[in-house]
């Protein structure tokens, strides 16, 4: 379980969420959802250790997280596709994985029909195909907890439903946490909501009792369309 204890980021004099407290549940699927500049990424972030809070503590089962150290081999985290090597083929990012993770990656590959991109080089590949690529090796690393930024981002019609398919099937013996600005996404596909506005977090456990839309048009402003 992830326990978040009266914790505070801020970079230099801009605070970017203050005292917050949240128990996540041990399996589910929570979405992470809030504007641009809320804070979601770097809440992802500190829940794996590469950001250190300013003040509180995060706990994972009972032990504080005080670097990416506490969280090998518990958390995968979705990184974006700057991390991906574009001189190398999809392939050859699967040689970082051990044979057990090779075993569910292969598992992976077929459900996602990758085999053929996997031979070309990552400089060939759309805004999609790498989206697909981190999340074969964010799933393959079998990680107990699983965080995904901006999950939907650049899948066809076709891969987003296999991801949400799969997500659907992982999500009794994983806590999955993505954030998104799809909201329709949100209601489909969550158990909960984490929602971040004006350096507050709010948790809401139950998002079938939840307008997603109706939440955030309380909180976040529109522009008027002229």
């Amino acid at each position: 379980m992830i326990k978040i204890n009266a914790i505070s980021k801020a970079y230099n004099n801009h605070l970017v969420f203050n005292q917050v407290n949240l128990s996540l549940p041990d399996h589910g699927i929570v979405a992470l959802i809030g504007p641009n500049g809320a804070g979601k990424t770097t809440l992802l972030k500190c829940i794996t250790g590469i950001e250190k809070v300013s003040s509180g503590t995060i706990e994972l089962d009972n032990r504080t997280i005080h670097s990416t150290k506490d969280t090998f081999h518990h958390v995968s985290y979705f990184l974006g596709s700057e991390t991906l090597r574009y001189e190398l083929t999809g392939k050859d990012h699967l040689l970082l994985l051990t044979d057990s993770q090779l075993e569910l990656a292969d598992y992976y590959i077929h459900q996602f029909n990758l085999k053929n991109m996997l031979d070309k080089k990552v400089k060939s590949y759309s805004m999609g195909m790498k989206q697909m690529l981190l999340i074969l090796l964010t799933l393959a690393l079998d990680s107990k907890i699983i965080l995904f930024d901006e999950l939907i981002n650049g899948l066809d019609p076709t891969n987003r439903l296999l991801v949400m398919n799969i997500l659907t099937q992982l999500k009794n013996e994983k806590l999955i946490i993505f954030s998104s600005h799809i909201l329709h996404d949100v209601k489909e596909l969550s158990d909960s909501v984490i929602f971040i506005i004006n350096q507050t977090v709010y948790f809401y456990d139950d998002v079938s009792l939840l307008d997603v839309n109706e939440l955030y048009a309380q909180h976040v402003s529109m522009p008027e369309v002229k």
